[in-house]
């Protein structure tokens, strides 16, 4: 079954009949609805347009996303290879799994699960995958630590490492701009860090509530040095939110809300 109509590398077009069937008769009866219906239909499109010999992922969690990657890829005849970090037991997180550490995908054949900071490992795992198989198609999808610093972090060392890069990215809603919350930071960290890293770029957000879920694309590796912009383009990041808040409490009072 082929979902993505428009191969062109700058065009993500889903038969939308083909991907509603696959994703109602096909991977909710298989893997239950782990996300919203949406994000689940964007990572279906996703994962058949790059068609990814390899999957790498982090913030294991309880294997939702690593069990639905298996899922999605086993129903498109795929034989990819899923890696999936998460923080090791001895390491505080708010998000910390503890003892449910990836227990949806545990036993699944084609899933591995790796312990220490999913970005260094990805990182690492990818220089091996594309030492011995040049021709291999990595997928990453980031689901960590969603703080503003975190996700550009993982944004720019991802983009600016490959020549071409495809990777998802969750907990992105684009929230109001008096609302507070890990979201916001993520989209802002996403778009920030694409501006920094990538020579060209495509995304594409769905989600009508939070978490929301965004796919990146496009051509990676920017030449210029960004030590001094990444800070300059974090604080504007920064005072553009604040000022955003600023201004809808000040109209928000005015209309005597």
């Amino acid at each position: 079954m082929s979902i993505s109509k428009n191969r062109h590398f700058w065009c993500c077009e889903a038969d939308v009949g083909s991907l509603d069937r696959l994703v109602l008769e096909t991977i909710l009866p298989r893997a239950g609805r782990l996300y919203p219906l949406a994000e689940i239909s964007l990572m279906a499109l996703v994962v058949d347009r790059v068609r990814p010999t390899h999957i790498f992922e982090w913030g294991t969690n309880v294997g939702a996303s690593a069990k639905l990657f298996h899922v999605l890829t086993e129903a498109l005849g795929m034989d990819t290879s899923i890696h999936t970090w998460d923080l090791p037991d001895n390491v505080s997180h708010g998000q910390h799994p503890g003892a449910e550490h990836g227990k949806l995908a545990q036993g699944l054949p084609r899933v591995q699960f790796h312990r220490e900071d999913g970005l260094v490992g990805a990182l690492a795992e990818y220089q091996r995958v594309k030492s011995s198989h040049p021709e291999a198609r990595v997928l990453f999808f980031i689901d960590g630590d969603h703080a503003y610093d975190s996700v550009l972090r993982e944004i720019t060392a991802i983009v600016s490492g490959l020549e071409e890069f495809h990777l998802l990215a969750h907990d992105t809603f684009v929230q109001k701009p008096e609302a507070k919350g890990q979201f916001r930071e993520s989209w802002l960290a996403c778009a920030t860090g694409l501006e920094l890293s990538a020579r060209e770029y495509r995304w594409l957000n769905v989600g009508f509530g939070s978490p929301g879920m965004t796919y990146l694309w496009g051509k990676g590796k920017r030449q210029e040095k960004a030590g001094f912009r990444k800070h300059w383009l974090a604080l504007l990041d920064r005072v553009e939110t604040r000022l955003e808040k600023i201004i809808h409490r000040s109209v928000a009072k005015l209309r005597g809300r």
